[in-house]
């Protein structure tokens, strides 16, 4: 979590005044968003393949800052049902996205997760 700070920081100073992003995946998406939930540079998060019940997300999930999760429907670490549960109980803006047919590295679906992003966060920058 240090690493992130650091790079919070870093991003801060050589770009003062632009919005900061932080994603994640898997397991860096625990590290990343929960630094990101706390720090107040960060206004948006992007969760993919979070294994919500291997790690406490608790401070994401009640970050009022916007969440865009990604997941895919045969994930093997992390149920579909498990991550929209963790979804249903994640304060507003969110928005998810199920990748149909992916499983946690989303092997031969990675254009797919691209493609979701691009639509999520296009809609909330609309």
């Amino acid at each position: 979590k240090d690493d992130v700070r650091a790079a919070l920081d870093f991003m801060h100073d050589r770009y003062p005044g632009v919005p900061i992003w932080m994603a994640g995946m898997s397991f860096g998406s625990w590290v990343g968003l929960t630094v990101g939930a706390e720090d107040a540079r960060v206004s948006a998060l992007i969760g993919i393949s979070m294994p919500v019940t291997r790690y406490d997300f608790d401070a994401v999930a009640a970050a009022t800052k916007a969440k865009f999760v990604i997941h895919g429907e045969r994930d093997e670490i992390t149920t579909l049902k498990e991550a929209r549960a963790f979804y249903a109980r994640a304060a507003e803006p969110k928005e998810l996205a199920v990748i149909d047919a992916a499983d946690h590295l989303f092997d031969g679906k990675v254009s797919e997760v691209a493609d979701a992003l691009e639509d999520l966060l296009g809609d909330w920058s609309e």
